[in-house]
């Protein structure tokens, strides 16, 4: 799998023949921080996405086009919504999804964690 155009990572694991989708949550920080860094839904967008809240998430940001203030970034915002909105299971916790096909995850880190270092 490649980078997607919002520079989003894509990660493929195969579950029953069908590729799910995960993405990678330090890297939507990163994307979220570009486009709200000073914004009042800045930390309301974070914690939908470390509490893995696709619905809250999708909220937030639908709510936050129109109010960044740069119209510079509302048409990526705008493209990167309409890409997160075609794969709600990707703004999952791939672990959680492991464990539901019985696989064990402790020890496990989060997705992205090795970008953190």
């Amino acid at each position: 799998m490649g980078t997607g155009q919002s520079g989003s990572h894509l990660v493929g694991t195969i579950f029953n023949t069908m590729p799910r989708l995960s993405l990678i949550a330090f890297t939507l920080l990163e994307i979220f921080r570009v486009f709200f860094r000073d914004h009042p839904r800045y930390r309301a967008v974070r914690k939908k996405l470390a509490n893995y809240d696709s619905e809250g998430l999708m909220i937030e940001l639908n709510s936050a086009v129109g109010t960044i203030g740069h119209e510079k970034k509302e048409e990526p915002l705008e493209a990167l919504i309409a890409q997160l909105s075609q794969y709600p299971e990707a703004l999952c916790d791939y672990q959680e999804k492991l464990r539901e096909k019985g696989i064990d995850t402790e020890g496990f880190r989060p997705m992205g964690s090795a970008e953190e270092q």
